[in-house]
């Protein structure tokens, strides 16, 4: 596992970081933004400001409002859980974030309702760089995520 590890990262021109490394690089950029693609075919847009244990989460289009406490972390994932605070009528009141590098700091978010399922994807850019439309975001998300999570009457 950690010889393919290395070779993704080769490939994606990252770098394989220690445990710890991953979760400075994130909070010193701190605020990322994208759309997420979920496994209905529906999607969204996500705001998240991160620091060293958790962070804030918006999914403005869903009008909804959360937060993210670190539940663990490796070389490449930080894992969150995600608590929907306020418009839980119109998001999942609870999930599994994971948190991977991608490319050019940016980040792969997964979305799970359980630690057993990929729900959502979405790769989040930091809001340092130059802002992107909604529709930008979204083929940036398509062009980029596996589709391996998506439901099997969405595909046809």
């Amino acid at each position: 596992m950690k010889v393919f590890q290395i070779v993704a990262c080769v490939l994606l021109g990252t770098a394989p970081l220690a445990a710890g490394e991953l979760n400075n690089q994130i909070t010193s950029q701190s605020r990322y933004y994208g759309v997420g693609w979920q496994s209905d075919g529906n999607h969204w847009s996500i705001e998240a400001i991160i620091d060293k244990t958790g962070g804030k989460v918006a999914y403005p289009s869903l009008e909804c409002t959360g937060e993210w406490i670190l539940t663990g972390q490796s070389e490449v994932i930080l894992r969150y859980r995600e608590t929907i605070t306020d418009g839980i009528a119109d998001c999942a009141s609870r999930g599994e974030i994971e948190l991977e590098q991608f490319s050019d700091g940016r980040l792969l978010y997964t979305w799970k309702e359980t630690p057993e399922t990929t729900d959502a994807r979405a790769i989040l850019l930091p809001v340092s760089g130059p802002r992107q439309t909604y529709m930008e975001l979204l083929k940036l998300t398509l062009n980029n995520v596996e589709y391996d999570y998506l439901w099997p009457e969405f595909m046809q």
